[in-house]
Formats: C-alpha cells, structure tokens, sequence
C-alpha cells in the first residue's frame, strides 16, 4: 500500500488515502480507484465550499444542518479517496468530521450518529458535480 499523504490548504486539513486502500465496504464495488493530487483536492474543496447552498437540496435534515456545516467547514477534518465511475470520471470522496478519532490519518473514520459532526460527500472533477451529502444521524 502507498503512503498517505497529509494535505492542509488555506480553508482544509486532511489526508489523501491510496488509492489500493479498501474502500468497497464504504462506496461499494461499482468505482475503480485513482489517487488525487493536491491541485485535484483544491478543485474538489473550491466546489465543495460553493456548492452547500440549502436551496440545492431537499431533504429537510440536510437543510437544518447545512447552516452548522458551512459555519464549520474550515475546522472539519478530511480523508480525501479517489473514485472513477464507470464512464472514467474522476470523483473526489471526501470524508469529513469535527472529532479527530484515533488514526485518523491512515484509518477511515466511520461512525454511527454525531449529527452534523460527520458527514461525506463525492465531488465529480469533470462534471462539477457535488452530489451524495450524507450526513450522520443524531442519536
């Protein structure tokens, strides 16, 4: 497995997994892997920071979190995995959460509950498209 690699722009601090780290149980089998570079994280954080408008989603807990999540965003730790599609499209998955766990760095931060604290989302790179919010429940 290659190494990890720590990232930290001026609004974002995270960690670029490899791209053989075992992500299936988390996204699925249906995406081959890729390994993004910094510029690649840069595009994917400037179009997540301009894409968490309420109004683009409909679901009424994403929207009452948003707020939290946008106030936030700069402090939330990220473990950034690339994906490709079936049509070769390069996604960015980032995975984001307010409470640094034990490994972060090198372990896939997974939780049950903590609300707005922990969420993911996917970032297509050719399309512009940020698409799958999901954010965690609250217990």
């Amino acid at each position: 497995m290659n190494g990890f690699n720590p990232v930290k722009g001026q609004h974002y601090e995270g960690v670029i997994f490899p791209a053989d780290y075992p992500l299936e149980y988390a996204v699925g089998s249906d995406y081959g892997r890729w390994l993004p570079g910094l510029r690649d994280i840069d595009e994917a954080e400037a179009l997540l920071f301009s894409n968490l408008a309420e109004s683009r989603f409909r679901d009424p807990y994403i929207k009452s979190c948003l707020p939290l999540i946008r106030e936030n965003l700069r402090v939330y730790k990220r473990q950034y995995f690339g994906l490709l599609d079936k049509s070769g499209n390069r996604i960015v998955w980032i995975n984001l959460f307010l409470r640094e766990a034990d490994n972060w760095q090198q372990e896939l931060v997974m939780v049950d509950d903590g609300g707005y604290g922990y969420f993911n989302v996917k970032i297509n790179l050719e399309t512009k498209e940020v698409f799958e919010l999901a954010i965690n429940g609250e217990a």
